[in-house]
């Protein structure tokens, strides 16, 4: 944070250049947000932060390996998706195409067939489409598609009850820490430090992205009038052309 300090705001406040309304109003909403980090914590912070996104991931990541232990072929969830299907079947009079052979690569249209009489294409459609697109020629749809799905329903099941359980996991550390800490004089006055700065910086960066979006959107549908106010207001304040010198300069770290 020095860094950034002396690398974009000393050239400016050693020029002797005042502050206007918006530069006001952007370092409030900085301070403002330093408050906030002060008030929070940089622990607190830090776990909201990225505990969503590690939660996120693991439970990507470890849906498919849990569901594996599910039933994928038995049970109540593949009785109720073979029992719809079937009926669909029935009602629609394609038990050809259910249960016999059908060269599924070389007739696309099977597919689509199959999708609209069962219903599924605006119902399952995501999770149905990868699975038809893989059935192989000569594969029977009654062996295939129920348990496919079930797979598919038992993976979303997983991942919900992992994310659940891994948020709570996540929210019991923060508490812990944060407990932790309060008993420590020294590691509670540093915990505010850092969380104020951290808010500070997450000011910047959010600030940054409304900057950079603003840019983006009115450029695509030509609002010039949104386009004028930033370029004559915001972008011609300190604080704005700090924001977007350090945006720049991010850009530049990551080769962008």
């Amino acid at each position: 944070m020095l860094l950034l300090f002396d690398r974009f705001m000393n050239p400016l406040l050693l020029s002797g250049v005042a502050f206007g309304t918006y530069d006001w109003v952007l370092l409030g909403i900085i301070l403002f947000a330093a408050l906030i980090g002060v008030i929070r914590g940089f622990t607190k912070q830090l776990f909201d932060l990225c505990g969503f996104l590690v939660v996120l991931i693991a439970s990507i990541l470890l849906c498919k390996v849990v569901a594996k232990l599910l039933p994928d072929s038995s049970g109540a969830i593949f009785d109720k998706i073979n029992g719809f299907l079937t009926d669909k079947v029935t009602q629609n009079g394609l038990e050809e195409l259910w249960s016999t052979p059908q060269n599924w690569h070389s007739s696309p249209e099977l597919v689509e067939q199959a999708l609209e009489a069962f219903g599924l294409s605006k119902i399952f459609s995501f999770l149905v489409t990868p699975l038809t697109k893989n059935l192989a020629d000569g594969a029977i749809l009654s062996e295939t598609l129920p348990q496919e799905l079930t797979g598919s329903v038992n993976n979303i099941i997983c991942f919900i009850a992992l994310f659940i359980i891994l948020y709570i996991i996540i929210f019991l550390l923060k508490k812990l820490l944060n407990k932790a800490i309060s008993k420590i004089s020294i590691l509670k006055l540093a915990d505010k430090l850092l969380g104020m700065v951290l808010g500070a910086v997450l000011a910047i960066f959010w600030i940054s992205v409304a900057f950079s979006a603003v840019n983006l959107i009115s450029g695509l549908v030509r609002i010039p009038f949104v386009t004028e106010f930033f370029e004559e207001n915001l972008y011609t304040t300190n604080i704005g052309m700090f924001i977007l010198e350090i945006s720049e300069w991010l850009l530049g770290l990551i080769g962008m």
